[in-house]
């Protein structure tokens, strides 16, 4: 007879602070915060992290995170209508936005730790590989209401680009979740989040990330937008730990890998 261990799970925040030694010196730490809020459904409780986040981004003098940003609202449009945003896909508008997004959410990661600690309940998604058609299916059966209404954390386990033939779509729409819900929306860093993979026209052709941003916008802004997009990869989290009990990451160890 298998006795299992019943195990009382509590939410767990993971925040950035800094100290000062006394030296002057500035260190900065990472510091797990107990929190009894299980999820982010409440529109108060929704309200008080937008309002610390906003405060905290003030503070750094970053950018501020604004539902109302006009960037952040033409990509909400295109992720519902694309075949009605055809032009603004080719546009160079759509560069400028896809490069806005790139430095806000980069700005929203540089704080994050490594690894993020996320409380439940949290949905967890897997490679999306440029396809948005997988994006419009979660949308649709998951997030129905907007991700912001929608009880819970979003944590998505990378591969992002390659592959499918939406890449600069997906990217759009996924970064402006970052930077409107940082505090909900989770990016973690895979193996196609490198310049290496996301870089290697001569094995992905027409589908690799590096091939769909010069095709769309040419050969000098389509790798401005590829180079500006690989520093927010840099900046992803490689691992998640769901209620310190569920560890997430994109891939996983070599079975006759060494561990020092």
């Amino acid at each position: 007879m298998v006795v299992q261990k019943k195990r009382n799970l509590t939410a767990y925040q993971s925040l950035i602070r800094e100290s000062e030694s006394k030296c002057g010196a500035r260190r900065r730490h990472l510091k797990i915060e107990k929190s009894k809020l299980g999820r982010n459904a409440s529109l108060t409780t929704s309200k008080a992290l937008a309002k610390q986040n906003k405060e905290d981004v003030m503070n750094n003098n970053e950018l501020p995170n604004e539902e109302n940003d006009t960037t952040i609202q033409r990509v909400l449009a295109m992720f519902k209508d694309p075949a009605g945003h055809v032009q603004y896909l080719k546009s160079e508008l759509f560069a400028r936005d896809l490069l806005k997004l790139c430095n806000k959410t980069r700005l929203s990661m540089q704080n994050e730790p490594r690894c993020v600690y996320i409380p439940s309940p949290c949905y967890v998604f897997g490679d999306i590989h440029g396809n948005l058609e997988d994006l419009h299916f979660f949308s649709d059966n998951i997030w129905r209401l907007g991700m912001s209404l929608t009880a819970g954390n979003f944590l998505f386990l990378g591969d992002y680009v390659d592959r499918g033939k939406s890449c600069l779509e997906v990217l759009s729409y996924l970064f402006a979740m970052k930077v409107m819900l940082p505090n909900k929306v989770f990016l973690l860093r895979g193996n196609h989040e490198t310049r290496d993979v996301n870089g290697w026209e001569e094995h992905y052709g027409d589908r690799s990330f590096i091939y769909q941003c010069r095709a769309r916008f040419g050969d000098i802004l389509g790798y401005r937008i590829w180079e500006q997009a690989n520093l927010v990869f840099d900046r992803m989290p490689l691992a998640a730990v769901i209620d310190q009990d569920i560890f997430c990451v994109h891939g996983g160890r070599y079975p006759q890998a060494c561990i020092w």
